[in-house]
């Protein structure tokens, strides 16, 4: 039995070809129990994949593909010198190894340096780590126990085969990982569908580097990239049925449940002993008495200004609808971010039917007034848009 386990989607922007629907549906036509999803340093496609998944009766594996500093500073191994980047690949086993893959990938976003071993080791928990080797050759062993040192048992070794020079690299790291006692397992990551698709991804791949299409670029996949069959993987594996009877046993152990059902918020930054309701309340009677007693008035066209009894009538009724709604943490969100920016100078601006809301113009994320311009707060939430998943969307535009 095989299980594709490393595949790229096009989310992975001009990297790859393959739709996350189409990955279900090879897994369906080849009669795989799961499939995973691996894009590169990012999520970004985790959910319409969960989602098809689902649908299909397919088992989801969810996961990505990180790129580790592996050398002095990156904490994989000790005692040599600099050497290529180590590209690992990451798969939740459950809702934890979610959570850390979720922070890992914003690391790796965040920074400008890769991501160290250290990195790896504190959010290791939950987390399957599928684990290639850069070149030279001869540092496999020092970076295999560099690796398996923050996974433990959760580590396993990729054997890929692209190329024809791969099956010899792939049978010389099989032979270390067998004197390390390191599990192996037979992934060839795909980038496409289907073998005929590699022109289009040798034009894709071109496109990203500014390269010909004949042009070598290090950026640019050699050899073949396709998802393979579970025919063409046991041709390429047969003498290692444990590397194959490997991706079904990692499978098994992805048990990934994702809650769709429900609007999920990061949780409110409200004072302890004070619900995430309660403390918008607060901030947004504190934004109408700024906005309407404190600061003069608006210059322009437009209609009256409200006393601060009729502001506060209206704020009380918007504010009802998001309590039904359980939106008050999504909203203390973009607070907190129109505070940050303004505190580093940056300039905010809302756009759209989130300027219909008085309780946004009283926590300053937009900054028109909905009386003086006739602005009526059900454009942009009612309980009805929220009773059919229609989330209500706060654009906001930032300076680049």
């Amino acid at each position: 039995m095989y299980v594709s386990l490393h595949n790229r989607s096009a989310y992975s922007f001009g990297t790859a070809l393959t739709t996350p629907e189409q990955l279900v549906e090879f897994a369906v036509r080849h009669h795989m129990p799961a499939i995973g999803l691996t894009d590169l340093d990012g999520l970004y496609a985790a959910i319409p994949f969960y989602q098809a998944c689902r649908a299909a009766g397919i088992h989801p594996i969810i996961g990505a593909e990180i790129t580790v500093q592996c050398g002095p500073g990156g904490g994989c191994g000790t005692g040599f010198q600099p050497v290529h980047p180590v590209r690992v690949t990451l798969l939740a086993r459950n809702i934890t190894g979610y959570g850390n893959l979720c922070r890992l990938v914003s690391l790796r976003q965040l920074r400008e340096q890769l991501l160290r071993i250290e990195d790896l080791r504190e959010h290791a928990q939950g987390l399957i780590c599928v684990g290639g080797i850069a070149q030279p050759f001869g540092l496999a062993a020092e970076q295999l126990a560099g690796l398996r040192a923050a996974f433990g048992e959760d580590f396993y070794l990729e054997l890929v085969i692209h190329d024809p020079e791969g099956t010899t690299v792939a049978r010389r790291l099989a032979e270390v990982a067998d004197e390390l006692g390191v599990p192996v397992v037979a992934t060839c990551e795909s980038r496409c569908l289907a073998r005929e698709d590699h022109l289009l991804l040798r034009a894709l791949s071109s496109v990203g580097t500014l390269t010909l299409l004949d042009q070598p670029h290090p950026d640019k996949p050699v050899g073949t990239w396709h998802l393979r069959t579970p025919d063409e993987m046991q041709r390429l594996f047969g003498r290692r049925p444990d590397a194959l009877d490997n991706t079904l046993a990692i499978a098994e152990q992805c048990d990934l449940r994702l809650d769709l059902d429900r609007n999920r918020f990061p949780p409110s930054s409200a004072p302890l002993g004070r619900t995430a309701m309660q403390h918008l309340r607060e901030l947004c009677v504190a934004g109408c008495r700024w906005r309407y007693v404190d600061t003069l008035p608006q210059k322009g066209i437009g209609g009256k200004r409200p006393t601060l009894d009729e502001a506060l009538q209206r704020l009380e009724r918007e504010l009802a609808v998001i309590d039904e709604v359980h939106y008050a943490e999504y909203f203390l969100v973009f607070h907190e971010i129109v505070q940050y920016c303004r505190s580093q100078g940056i300039s905010s601006l809302a756009r759209g039917s989130a300027a219909d809301s008085l309780v946004c113009y009283a926590l300053g994320v937009s900054h028109a007034c909905p009386f003086r311009f006739d602005l009526p707060f059900d454009r942009f939430l009612n309980p009805e848009r929220a009773r059919f998943s229609k989330m209500a969307d706060i654009d906001l535009d930032l300076p680049w």
